[in-house]
């Protein structure tokens, strides 16, 4: 029997450091405009710190999110193993009541 060994990547909780480049005009200059801690669900239930940046050239602000973690309130590693069960043929309430137990 096949063995699946999954190492999902360890969830920071702040980002790594200052972006390059804003992702819309791809300046270079930009300022921290605030900071916001969001709640992610995860093995346990973490604080991320998201900073927010605006462009000077474009006028258009940006989040900065750190590795692991997006706009969704869990994981992306969670996502993924939520997705690879359901892809082994667990439906949708077996998935949920998996991660429940867990």
């Amino acid at each position: 029997m096949p063995l699946i060994l999954l190492r999902p990547k360890k969830t920071k909780t702040k980002p790594n450091g200052r972006p390059s480049r804003c992702p819309y005009c791809g300046s270079d200059l930009f300022q921290r405009w605030g900071e916001v801690t969001k709640p992610i669900k995860d093995k346990q239930d973490l604080n991320v710190k998201i900073y927010r940046y605006r462009c000077d050239v474009c006028d258009r602000t940006f989040r900065d999110y750190p590795d692991g973690v997006d706009r969704s309130e869990y994981t992306r590693g969670t996502r993924q193993l939520a997705a690879l069960i359901w892809a082994l043929g667990y439906s949708y309430r077996d998935v949920v009541s998996l991660f429940d137990e867990l």
